[in-house]
């Protein structure tokens, strides 16, 4: 018994191939992207021509670094949005919208924000 072509995942490459029973595959993230924490992407050809399951994420990491912002370890997935916040004693400066979304190659949306003084 042979294992087709494994299911495709959201934002991974998945090559065709034909795999015997015991024989893994591991998924890959689509260039710019990174697995999500703590995940195993690699599935294992079954004696019913099945994969065993994974739990396949892949996210934008780390948003760029702004000034007067906290730093905060942060995996986005593709779509969803990161909301920045100011250091103590600062806020979001008026007009400016300190969300950016994690976009398909793994960058960042653009964002005119910056934080300031509280007046």
């Amino acid at each position: 018994m042979v294992c087709k072509t494994p299911p495709e995942k959201s934002w991974t490459i998945t090559e065709t191939i034909e795999a015997e029973v015991g024989q893994n595959y591991t998924y890959r993230c689509r260039k710019g992207l990174s697995w999500k924490s703590g995940q195993n992407p690699t599935v294992t050809c079954l004696h019913n021509g099945s994969w065993t399951s994974a739990n396949v994420t892949c996210v934008c990491r780390n948003p760029p670094t702004k000034l007067w912002t906290i730093n905060e370890t942060s995996e986005v997935e593709v779509g969803q949005n990161y909301t920045y916040k100011c250091k103590d004693g600062l806020s979001v400066k008026s007009g400016h919208n300190p969300t950016v979304k994690c976009l398909q190659d793994g960058s960042w949306s653009a964002t005119n924000f910056s934080c300031g003084n509280i007046r």
